[in-house]
C-alpha cells in the first residue's frame, strides 16, 4: 500500500534528528495526520522551531512541503520524502542557513 493510504485517518509521531549548518545538532518530532502534519525541532539555546506541512504525491512517491518558523523569527521552507510511515529524510533552510533531518 502507498504511504498516503496508510496515513489516512491516523496520527503518528516519530523522532527527528538532524543538523543545522555545519555543526548544530537538531532533535525533535514529526507528527503525521491524514493530510499533513507538524514538525518541532530543538537545537542550540536559541533554536526552537515549529513547522506545518502538507503532502503531495509524485508518481509512486510521497513528499511533504512546509514552512518552518523559529522563536527567534528565522523562517524558511522545508521538504521531505517518505520511505514508509516512520521513515524519511528532508532538507530546508532558515534565513538562508541549510539544515537536514531524518526520521
Amino acid at each position: 500500500m502507498a504511504p498516503l493510504i496508510l496515513l489516512s485517518g491516523c496520527e503518528m509521531t516519530v523522532d527527528v534528528v538532524g543538523t543545522l549548518g555545519q555543526a548544530e545538532a537538531l532533535t525533535g518530532s514529526l507528527t503525521h495526520y491524514s493530510d499533513g502534519g507538524t514538525i518541532e525541532l530543538f537545537g542550540g539555546p536559541k533554536t526552537h522551531c515549529l513547522g506545518n506541512f502538507t503532502y503531495r504525491r509524485v508518481g509512486n512517491g510521497q513528499y511533504g512541503d512546509g514552512l518552518m518558523m523559529c522563536d527567534d523569527r528565522r523562517t524558511g521552507p522545508f521538504s521531505f520524502s517518505l520511505s514508509g510511515m516512520r521513515h524519511g529524510h528532508g532538507v530546508g533552510s532558515l534565513k538562508g542557513e541549510a539544515y537536514r533531518f531524518r526520521f
